[in-house]
């Protein structure tokens, strides 16, 4: 049988206190009917008792009173309650202790009692429970006293109404209890979520302290163990790649340096060899900026020791890193670009011009960018009328060495695949996020959102 849809949508401390709150409110009312239903019980039984005894005080003075005594003055002899009637039938007359017709009301099978002991029951006169107790007190007497139950039908009714009240609370209680419990009892998940985000985030160090010796603090502790593992195998990893790329600096070093060698003396060498040269010449720079960006990758991202933040004002880092560029448009919305922001002006330098050369190589050149406010942040976006990127690879273009399926079709780059790497990287170490979406000029659009420093540069 499967869960509801709607069971999974909902929270945990959403279903516990739906848990609570159900078991609640079917305790509660269970409860309730039975205490309702004991309780009628007995106070009817009572009432019963006390109106058949009453009844059957009456009956004995009825059958004590002188026969030379008038029949209509027979109910005036009798002690009766404010809520009780009697009735006498003597012969085929009725006589009664109120004015009204009420005999004409009493049930058929208690006018008809031909009993020679006691009938009771419980039946309804003048829109009120009534009991009706019948006497055959001879062949041709019949007496019949009747009590209204109105005040105990009411009694009933505040005590439905309170069982109601006890019913609403006690669900209440049970909903915040419940909930309150899972809050508690989630509390130290919540630390191990926050710990989980932070290591996602790129801060490896984060650790969880707790002093807990149940299972929780085993999960802490096979938590932090994993963290550890990841930290040590990333740094690991790290490592291996700055030491091969400083391992390749030096041949590459050789190899530059002896094709700039050949390059300078190209009068003495054929046309072809020149060429051949010359595509020497551009790999050997292309291998070069390859390992420089394996260089820079293989520092980890929570390693901000070598940034040199400094607040600058939007417009002039935007300008700065344009200024050879003068055909790309830079649109400034609501006045962000008087915005301050912290960054490390070279690596925020780099970002721009490595998103702008991805233009180049991918999408005809970039054509515009907007600067705008978001809340507490600021967004660079960059904007190309080229083909695009497909939604399904606008997180993949951040991975390393991606180029997409695409990538055939948008130019023949002569890039590392590195790029937005390197981008994303520094961008996530200057608390910042950058993502991908449509343009409006048709192409893609790359979104740079940093934290603001300050609302805004004195002029």
């Amino acid at each position: 049988m499967k869960r509801p849809r709607i069971w999974s949508k909902w929270s945990i401390p959403t279903r516990v206190s739906f848990v609570f709150a159900f078991s609640s409110i079917v305790i509660s009312s269970g409860l309730s009917i039975l205490s309702y239903t004991v309780l009628r019980g007995i106070l009817i039984t009572d009432a019963e008792n006390s109106c058949v005894s009453q009844a059957t005080s009456n009956a004995q003075v009825l059958i004590n009173i002188p026969n030379s005594t008038p029949k209509s003055d027979y109910l005036s002899l009798l002690n009766l309650g404010s809520s009780s009637s009697a009735y006498l039938k003597n012969n085929g007359i009725w006589y009664s202790t109120s004015v009204d017709t009420s005999y004409l009301k009493l049930p058929s099978q208690i006018v008809n009692y031909s009993q020679t002991n006691v009938g009771e029951m419980i039946g309804e006169m003048n829109g009120s429970p009534t009991c009706i107790v019948a006497f055959k007190l001879s062949s041709s007497t019949l007496f019949i006293e009747t009590t209204s139950l109105k005040t105990l039908d009411t009694e009933l009714q505040v005590l439905v109404f309170y069982l109601l009240i006890a019913t609403i609370l006690a669900t209440t209680f049970g909903t915040l209890l419940g909930n309150w419990a899972s809050r508690l009892a989630l509390k130290p998940f919540r630390s191990l979520v926050e710990a989980a985000s932070q290591i996602a985030a790129g801060k490896l160090d984060t650790r969880i302290e707790t002093k807990d010796q149940s299972e929780i603090g085993h999960l802490a502790q096979a938590f932090n163990d994993m963290a550890s593992s990841l930290d040590a195998r990333i740094l690991k990893e790290a490592r291996f790649a700055a030491d091969v790329s400083h391992e390749l600096k030096n041949p590459l070093n050789t190899l530059a340096n002896a094709s700039a060698l050949l390059k300078s003396h190209g009068e003495e060498v054929p046309e072809k060899s020149k060429q051949a040269i010359e595509l020497m010449t551009q790999e050997i720079e292309r291998f070069q900026s390859l390992v420089l960006n394996l260089l820079e990758l293989s520092k980890p991202e929570s390693n901000t020791s070598d940034m040199v933040q400094e607040d600058t004002v939007l417009r002039d880092l935007v300008a700065h890193a344009l200024s050879s560029r003068p055909e790309i448009q830079i649109i400034d919305e609501n006045g962000a670009s008087s915005l301050i922001i912290s960054v490390d002006k070279r690596r925020m330098e780099r970002v721009f011009t490595n998103i702008v050369q991805n233009a180049d190589n991918y999408a005809n050149g970039l054509k515009q960018v907007i600067t705008r406010r978001k809340s507490t942040n600021i967004q660079i976006c960059f904007d190309d009328d080229g083909p695009g990127i497909p939604v399904e690879e606008r997180e993949n273009v951040f991975e390393r060495f991606h180029r997409g399926a695409q990538s055939g079709k948008r130019g023949n780059s002569q890039g590392t695949g590195l790029g937005l790497t390197i981008v994303y990287h520094q961008v996530r170490k200057h608390r910042g996020r950058i993502y991908i979406e449509a343009s409006p000029l048709g192409g893609a659009r790359v979104v740079v959102e940093l934290p603001i420093a300050q609302i805004e540069a004195a002029h």
